[in-house]
C-alpha cells in the first residue's frame, strides 16, 4: 500500500501549489486549479495507478472523489491552465508554474505501479 498526502501550501487568484508526499517522504511540487476554480475538496480518497487517458495518450493516476467529481488525474502540466481539476505534478514551483512534470509523472508512477492499494490524504 502507498500512501499519498497533497499537501496545499498556498493559493492566490490564479492557482493552488502544494507538496506531494509517498509514504509520508516529499515527494514533489503540485499545482492545481484556484480555489473559486474547479478543485477536489478537502479529503481521503482512493486511487487507480493505472487509468486509460485518451487525452494524454497513455495511463494516469486517478483520483477516485465520491462527490460527483469524475475524470481526476494525476498528470502532467505546468501552469493551472493545463488542468481543469487535476492535480500536477512538478519537481518545483515558481511563478505560478510547476518545472520538470514528466519526470516527475515519470517517478511517480514507477512507484504507483509496483502496488495494488494507493490512497490520497488531499489537506
Amino acid at each position: 500500500m502507498v500512501k499519498l498526502k497533497l499537501h496545499r501550501d498556498g493559493q492566490d487568484a490564479q492557482c493552488t501549489w502544494g507538496s506531494l508526499f509517498v509514504d509520508g517522504a516529499f515527494f514533489c511540487r503540485t499545482l492545481e486549479p484556484p480555489p473559486v476554480r474547479y478543485r477536489i475538496p478537502t479529503g481521503s480518497y482512493k486511487v487507480t495507478g493505472y487509468y486509460p487517458s485518451k487525452k494524454f495518450k497513455g495511463f494516469r493516476p486517478l483520483v477516485h472523489v465520491k462527490d460527483g467529481h469524475s475524470g481526476i488525474l494525476i498528470h502532467e502540466g505546468n501552469t493551472a491552465a493545463d488542468t481543469v481539476g487535476c492535480i500536477i505534478v512538478g519537481r518545483s514551483y515558481k511563478d505560478h508554474r510547476v518545472a520538470d512534470s514528466r519526470a516527475a509523472l515519470t517517478e511517480l508512477m514507477c512507484i504507483l505501479n509496483s502496488v495494488d492499494e494507493i490512497t490520497i490524504d488531499v489537506v
